[in-house]
């Protein structure tokens, strides 16, 4: 069990995926809960971080249901 307790906005989620991205590859199950951010914020900052997009052009294509726009 690990826990990141810090502030909000000082990347404790950015530590937390890049754990939870090497566990996945070593194959080992692992959960990921934040405290501090609700669940759509969880896969914009997924999404963020698989695409290099920023927040806005991730919100459009989801608003617009137009997934294409992240291939672009």
């Amino acid at each position: 069990l690990n826990m990141l307790l810090a502030p909000p906005g000082v990347g404790k989620s950015n530590i937390s995926f890049g754990i939870l991205n090497h566990t996945s590859k070593a194959g080992i199950n692992s959960m990921f809960f934040s405290l501090d951010m609700a669940a759509p914020q969880v896969y914009q900052r997924l999404a963020q971080r698989h695409t290099g997009y920023f927040p806005e052009k991730i919100f459009e294509a989801y608003k617009h249901r137009k997934m294409h726009i992240i291939d672009e």
